[in-house]
C-alpha cells in the first residue's frame, strides 16, 4: 500500500526558518494594526482657502449656517459645488467660524 502526502522525516522544518516566518508575521500585523489604528496622515495642504472655501464660508455667515435662509440661486450654488451635503457643509462652515471667534 501506498502512502500518500509527506512523510515525517521531509515533513521537518528547522527552528530558525520557524522563528524568521513568526518575526515576518508578526511584523506584518503590527504593520497593518498601525496602518488602520494608528495616527492620522498629516494633509499636504497649503494651508489656503480655495475659491469654494471663501465662497462657503461668506455663504455660511450670511445664512447663519441655514440652508435655506440663503437666496435660491446660492442654495443652487451651493448644491452644484458640494451636491448633497450642501446643508451639512454650510452648517459645519458655520460652526467652525463660531467656534473660532
Amino acid at each position: 500500500m501506498a502512502k500518500s502526502g509527506a512523510s515525517s522525516k521531509d515533513a521537518n522544518v528547522s527552528p530558525g526558518v520557524i522563528a524568521t516566518v513568526a518575526v515576518v508575521l508578526v511584523l506584518f500585523i503590527g504593520f497593518l494594526a498601525y496602518r488602520y489604528f494608528g495616527p492620522a496622515p498629516q494633509s499636504q495642504g497649503s494651508g489656503q482657502l480655495t475659491a469654494n472655501d471663501r465662497w462657503l464660508n461668506q455663504k455660511a455667515i450670511e445664512s447663519k449656517g441655514q440652508l435655506m435662509n440663503l437666496s435660491r440661486e446660492d442654495q443652487q450654488t451651493a448644491f452644484s459645488k458640494f451636491g448633497s451635503s450642501a446643508p451639512s457643509e454650510i452648517a459645519a462652515a458655520y460652526a467652525i467660524q463660531q467656534k473660532n471667534k
